[in-house]
């Protein structure tokens, strides 16, 4: 399916959580606390300085929308949450992507993934967000359908083979190669850099719902190897990673995408990744394409909790770059 999406380690989320635990907001004297539950629970080593750049939307006029759990003194439970700017027409409003819910195993069924959502979503209604989203598999979206939760569509992924090993998935498999494989892709992809401000969000462009592309936001995004190149005169956002991930595409025909794939494995290849991944919406020109060329496969859930009754819904498209890991 390619990288993780919507990581979840909640149990049953109906029961109360216990009165003696503390819940906090987020803020940035908890970083340290958050290094540890994802290394206890994730076994992943992150730095203090991807939580703080990750975790600091204010570009969107608002941050740290979520809370924490405390037993003590000690860290036992988060529930992530990211808010991003959305288009639809001529109007933008907030939604939130949440994503990095832990709970330490020996805490787990006791209620505290659901408090901690509860809380959540009552700050962000205090903040006007519209709805919340996750890239979701089967299981975790039942663990959640209690919260109100719905399924909205489900992505389809197709990875192309770069005729290499997959080198870079090896060096991902430990935080510390996983770290210098990010710098090579930094060094690789900066002198190939395109404008960031004339790149929309393919979705926004065919009249959809769609994350609200701008300099901002690609300098919030700013926290991993990713980058906007031109291919020819297409355009793609692609990230370095244990394969090379594409996050949106702009083509204008089917010659013109064929020579971007060309491009792309020749860029894959040097980054020493054995595939490229795409993440597509079903029914868009991408996803379309891509099928007549690949064997696609049904990835994540894309899952939503709408606040408010008066969104369409329907015309509501994800890309590969809304994930929080991208």
């Amino acid at each position: 399916m390619g990288p993780s999406a919507g990581r979840y380690s909640q149990g049953t989320i109906l029961m109360p959580a216990a009165s003696s635990f503390r819940f906090e907001r987020l803020c940035d004297d908890h970083w340290q606390a958050l290094q540890s539950l994802f290394l206890e629970v994730f076994h992943k080593r992150v730095s203090v300085e991807y939580l703080q750049r990750k975790y600091d939307t204010s570009y969107t006029g608002v941050k740290h929308l979520t809370y924490l759990a405390f037993d003590g003194g000690r860290p036992i439970a988060f529930y992530g949450a990211l808010p991003q700017t959305f288009s639809f027409g001529d109007k933008t409003f907030l939604r939130v992507h949440t994503c990095d819910s832990i709970t330490l195993p020996s805490y787990q069924r006791r209620g505290l993934h659901g408090t901690l959502a509860q809380k959540a979503y009552a700050l962000m209604r205090n903040h006007g967000v519209r709805f919340v989203y996750a890239f979701h598999s089967d299981a975790t979206l039942r663990a959640c359908a209690p919260l109100g939760w719905q399924s909205h569509h489900r992505m389809q992924a197709h990875r192309i083979p770069t005729g290499i090993p997959p080198l870079a998935t090896a060096f991902h498999r430990t935080s510390l190669l996983g770290r210098l494989h990010d710098r090579l892709g930094r060094r690789t992809l900066q002198p190939q850099i395109s404008d960031p401000n004339t790149f929309e969000n393919s979705a926004v462009t065919r009249g959809e719902m769609g994350v609200r592309y701008s300099a901002e936001f690609f300098a919030y995004k700013d926290f991993t190897p990713n980058a906007i190149l031109d291919f020819g005169g297409c355009r793609a956002w692609v990230r370095s990673g244990p394969g090379l991930w594409v996050g949106d595409l702009h083509f204008d025909d089917s010659e013109s995408l064929d020579q971007t794939i060309i491009g792309l494995r020749r860029l894959a290849r040097r980054l020493g990744c054995g595939h490229i991944l795409f993440q597509t919406s079903p029914g868009t020109a991408l996803n379309t394409e891509l099928g007549s060329r690949f064997q696609g496969i049904d990835s994540w859930i894309v899952g939503w909790l709408p606040f408010d009754d008066s969104l369409p819904s329907g015309s509501w498209q994800t890309n590969f770059g809304d994930l929080d890991t991208f």
